[in-house]
């Protein structure tokens, strides 16, 4: 139904409210459209298991919310991977992260590939063992971060 001018024209209580309404909806709007570039952070965790390691990928604070994310054995896709469910952050940005169990060998790397509106190309984070000596405590340490496919040892 259409407001009636005449009521908005006598309560300019009304029409301040209508006004501000206007300019809440106008503003919600514009900024869910704002393209907020996603950061990566690939990170391994060790399980017990066989020498396994879990590793992670975290892409987060990016929006709007249609984002892709894989993971490459050296060249190859591979779809073992697990991926989470798109968790909202509240400010309008998204996260997600999406795992990958494997066996580490030497010279084998793993790529963690993500793909978003908001980026002129992929966004990518790398991670490999650096030596096949005891994963116990090279795993642990080892630590890969990327932003707009830069790779970023941050490794103690």
């Amino acid at each position: 139904r259409l407001l009636n001018v005449c009521l908005l024209s006598s309560n300019p209580f009304l029409l301040r409210l209508l006004f501000l309404m206007v300019a809440v909806a106008a503003f919600i709007s514009c900024r869910h459209r704002d393209l907020v570039q996603p950061t990566m952070t690939v990170s391994p965790a060790r399980t017990e298991a066989l020498n396994q390691t879990l590793l992670v990928c975290l892409v987060t604070n990016f929006s709007p919310r249609q984002v892709r994310v894989r993971w490459f054995q050296n060249t190859q896709e591979t779809v073992r991977a697990v991926f989470t469910a798109l968790i909202q952050n509240g400010d309008w940005t998204s996260q997600t992260h999406m795992m990958l169990e494997i066996t580490p060998q030497p010279g084998e790397i793993y790529i963690c590939h993500g793909e978003h509106p908001s980026l002129q190309g992929p966004i990518t984070g790398e991670w490999h063992k650096g030596s096949f000596m005891d994963a116990r405590d090279s795993v642990e340490k080892e630590k890969w971060s990327s932003h707009r496919g830069a790779v970023v040892n941050e490794s103690d």
